[in-house]
């Protein structure tokens, strides 16, 4: 195998709690996440020298920086292999979005690797160094429907969800992860929600889930960022229900059909967003 070809898709929190502040610095979470249809493409070709180089589009870096170069580092560094990879990257996945693009990038260069370098690690051990590169870097590597837990790294699957329509709207605002965390200690404690969430995903309806999108940080980055209070006001007033994923910016509407979707995402062109139209995956 010379060459091998992947798609990196991006998450969305469905349901976010945050529990407290632990010891060594990360947040303890409970959060349900989905993978969704919206993915980067990454194609790895083998390098017979353990150079690592790393080829993208889009403004992110090309070094120890992006969590895809140091995947491959860190697989390197695991198993000894004395082979390189050239890493095409072509980005799709808007970055510092809440929506996962670096992990899953991460996620997918560990799953290919693992091919290319014919490195024979079972998912457990796979699972194990997405630990040590990011909180959502595992979920990712799985996808589907799950529960994560600890700081993101503890990924229980649950039933899939089927088929749902999103469309999803970024304001064009920088935001810091580190930042949002730092500031939710200072608001008050917000209402849980994965448990409903759960409840929901056994009745696999779109309302159902619509009506127990939650996430405790969307209050926090509201207040820092107007600018998402704006896309949730206007998300929520034209879907079945709307959230903020993950950390922010984007925040996202549950609607009943693409054609519905296709509709909204013409509506939304006109303001200062960015909008796309996915469905899980």
């Amino acid at each position: 195998m010379q060459a091998v070809s992947l798609k990196a898709y991006a998450k969305i929190n469905l349901a976010l709690d945050v529990l407290r502040r632990r010891e060594d610095g990360y947040h303890e979470i409970r959060s349900v996440v989905q993978t969704i249809s919206l993915a980067d493409d990454l194609r790895l070709i083998l390098k017979d020298s353990p150079e690592i180089q790393l080829v993208c589009t889009g403004d992110v870096p090309r070094d120890e920086r992006n969590l895809a170069y140091r995947a491959a580092r860190l697989l390197q560094e695991e198993t000894q292999i004395p082979k390189g990879v050239r890493i095409e990257l072509e980005k799709t996945i808007p970055v510092g979005a809440g929506l996962g693009g670096g992990s899953a990038d991460a996620a997918a260069v560990v799953k290919g690797l693992n091919d290319l370098w014919e490195l024979g690690l079972s998912e457990r051990e796979m699972l194990r160094i997405c630990a040590r590169l990011g909180s959502d870097v595992p979920f990712c590597l799985l996808g589907g429907t799950a529960l994560m837990q600890g700081r993101g790294e503890v990924v229980e699957p649950l039933p899939r969800l089927g088929e749902l329509w999103l469309v999803l709207v970024r304001p064009r605002v920088q935001v810091s992860t580190a930042q949002v965390y730092r500031a939710w200690s200072q608001f008050p404690p917000g209402q849980p929600m994965v448990d409903r969430m759960l409840e929901a995903i056994r009745l696999r309806t779109p309302m159902a889930i619509a009506q127990s999108l939650g996430n405790m940080l969307e209050p926090v980055a509201s207040c820092l960022f107007p600018e998402v209070a704006q896309v949730k006001w206007f998300l929520g007033n034209h879907t079945l229900g709307a959230v903020m994923s993950g950390s922010g910016p984007t925040v996202f509407g549950i609607v009943e059909s693409e054609e519905e979707a296709r509709d909204l995402e013409e509506r939304i062109k006109s303001h200062p967003w960015d909008v796309f139209v996915v469905r899980t995956v």
